[in-house]
């Protein structure tokens, strides 16, 4: 998977990608729930629920935002200036704002990618 593979992402007036990371997101209880009921009886729902399983998503990091994109649209993102909080572990990162948040997994570097998110922040 490549940047090339989703949409067009529409950028703002005066907004600059400044970093993508591929991922993966992590299975939903709806995806595990189907792969519990359906496997003893449809081996085709298992391989299709390990398809959909981990999804192939891109974190962009734009100089006004952060977002979640699948191939086909625009999951989740947040404003910068909204940011309100961040946590963030070795693989993962939560960001939060006063309306939302958005959960990152299965980054490569998610300290790496916190500290960019940092710099933006100051600017």
């Amino acid at each position: 998977m490549s940047i090339q593979d989703h949409v067009p992402l529409q950028l703002e007036e005066g907004e600059q990608r400044v970093q993508i990371i591929r991922g993966r997101v992590s299975p939903t209880i709806s995806d595990l729930a189907l792969i519990v009921l359906f496997s003893p009886t449809l081996m085709l729902v298992i391989w299709l629920s390990l398809h959909r399983l981990f999804r192939p998503v891109a974190y962009i990091l734009t100089t006004q935002r952060v977002l979640v994109m699948e191939p086909q649209n625009v999951v989740g993102e947040i404003a910068i200036k909204d940011i309100q909080r961040i946590r963030t572990l070795r693989k993962a990162m939560m960001i939060q704002s006063p309306s939302s948040r958005l959960w990152l997994s299965r980054l490569p570097d998610a300290w790496q990618f916190e500290a960019t998110l940092e710099k933006i922040r100051q600017l």
